[in-house]
């Protein structure tokens, strides 16, 4: 699910807590930024001690969920919905598509205060999941069209950017996240020629 990777702080990441409990921590430093208040406050230091206690317990339960989650969206998108884009489209038009319904499909969650994407721009997000999905159709086709390595490329960027990127602004994180996967998916896009935007025989 991208989003959830982008709040993993590195204090989680030392203290091993899990991925959703650190994105309610920093959502509630962002607030607690805004109000003056700092990370000495004696409140600060009750939540901050009650969050590392939820996160030992909680860890265990909430990190099947969170692969079932990565699991599902890619036997959804790349399993079901891209090969069928693919049969009929050329690999640009079909990732265009589908990286336009994956940021979508998160829209609701820009509305909930307390959720990771609450406090991000969507269009950045947007922008994201588009350039993830050039990358995973050009990755689907190569590997003759394995939701396993989907799966383990999805896991894989949940995790490396939040560890590399932990630190910087939600906001501005995504924004530089948009431009650091742009700037892969037109490496890509370049680099096949006219592959990409070739549509199947079988469609004229």
């Amino acid at each position: 699910m991208p989003g959830n990777h982008l709040f993993l702080t590195r204090n989680e990441q030392v203290s091993g807590s899990s991925p959703l409990v650190g994105s309610s921590f920093c959502c509630d430093l962002q607030e607690k930024r805004k109000s003056g208040r700092t990370r000495s406050s004696p409140s600060y230091s009750n939540r901050t001690a009650t969050r590392a206690w939820l996160s030992t317990i909680l860890r265990p339960q909430l990190e099947p969920i969170l692969f079932i989650l990565v699991v599902g969206e890619e036997i959804g998108w790349r399993g079901y919905a891209l090969p069928r884009l693919l049969a009929t489209r050329s690999m640009l038009s079909a990732s265009l598509i589908l990286g336009v319904l994956w940021g979508a499909w998160h829209l609701p969650t820009f509305f909930i205060p307390g959720l990771p994407q609450h406090s991000i721009p969507f269009s950045a997000f947007m922008l994201l999941t588009i350039a993830y999905s050039v990358l995973f159709t050009w990755m689907y086709v190569r590997t003759a069209g394995s939701v396993l390595i989907a799966t383990l490329f999805h896991g894989s960027i949940n995790f490396c950017q939040g560890f590399f990127l932990g630190g910087i602004d939600p906001a501005r994180e995504y924004w530089l996240l948009a431009f650091v996967w742009w700037v892969a998916a037109l490496v890509v896009l370049v680099g096949t020629g006219t592959t990409f935007v070739r549509r199947p025989q079988n469609s004229r």
